[in-house]
Parts: C-alpha cells; structure tokens; sequence
C-alpha cells in the first residue's frame, strides 16, 4: 500500500474549505444556539456544580482559551450573582468585543447583548443597594424618633402623676 502526502494546495485547499464552513451563517447560529443552551443548563445547577464549572473553565490558561471558551466562562460567572464575578465576566466579554479573529468576529454580536444585560444587572443592583442602605437610614432615624416621643410620654406621664410635684404642697387656686 503506498502513502500519497496530499500537495500544499490540497492542504491549502481543505483548509480554506474548513474555515468557509466555519464561518456559514449555519455554523454560527448553531453555535450560538449550543451557547444558549449551555447557559440554560448553567441556569439550573447548584452552586456547587456551577463553580465546578467554572473552576474547569477557569482552570485553561488565558492564551490558549478561544473566544468560545471565553464566553462560556462570562456565562458561567454572570449565574453567580456575585459582584466580583460580575466584573471578572464583563471583563471577559470585553476582551471578547476586541477580538480580531474570525471566531470572535462571530461571536461579538452575543456577547455584546451579554454584556448590555449584565451591565443592566449591575445597575440595577447598585439601585436596590442605595434603596435598602435609605430603607436602612429611614428605619434608624424612625427608631431615634420613636425613642424621642417615649422619652416624651415618660415625662409627660411623670408630670401628671399625684405627688408628681415631688412632695410640694399642692397649689390651691382660688
């Protein structure tokens, strides 16, 4: 049996072939379709499984983790729901939208609306922050001011009590 090494233009050939049916409309949506659904089954993990999850992600080296990887991680931390998590995804989505290459390229559009709504979620987090710190404050100043009118009663109750003149004689008007 004789071995027949395919030419350069072959190699050239199917490999151009490769990335036209990598960046079809078809693979793209599916890819973005396989995204979405992996987001549905972060969705409904534990948070045990989910920081498995993202300790596996986490644990590729930046350089050779590609922007698929990339996303699946900002995902992955966006389902925390934690502050810092937040902004280690957001920060993976910009890195994301500065992307140079094809895959990126495709990806961008997604991770765009990914970041629209974390940042949302951000925002709206720091509202109810700012609400509950002034439900906090409103609470605090209503418990001084409820201690203020029993300081009051305690006196007014103190200055009509018999003998409350504290044993005058009593006043008699004519």
């Amino acid at each position: 049996m004789v071995c027949v090494r395919p030419s350069a233009d072959e190699i050239a050939a199917a490999e151009r072939a490769r990335k036209a049916e990598e960046t079809s409309p078809r693979t793209q949506a599916e890819g973005n379709v396989a995204l979405l659904a992996y987001a549905d089954r972060l969705r409904v993990m534990s948070m045990g499984e989910l920081a498995n999850e993202i300790a596996l992600l986490g644990d590729i080296p930046d350089a050779s983790r590609g922007p698929y990887k990339d996303l699946q991680l900002a995902v992955a931390l966006g389902q925390t729901r934690q502050p810092q998590d937040l902004q280690r995804a957001t920060t993976l989505l910009q890195r994301l939208a500065s992307g140079t290459g094809d895959d990126a390229r495709r990806l961008q559009p997604l991770g765009r609306l990914i970041a629209a709504r974390y940042a949302e979620q951000r925002r709206v987090e720091d509202l109810l922050d700012k609400q509950n710190q002034a439900m906090r404050d409103n609470q605090r100043k209503l418990d001084q001011l409820n201690e203020r009118l029993e300081a009051v009663r305690a006196i007014e109750r103190s200055l009509t009590r018999p003998g409350a003149n504290n044993g005058a004689a009593p006043v008699n008007r004519p």
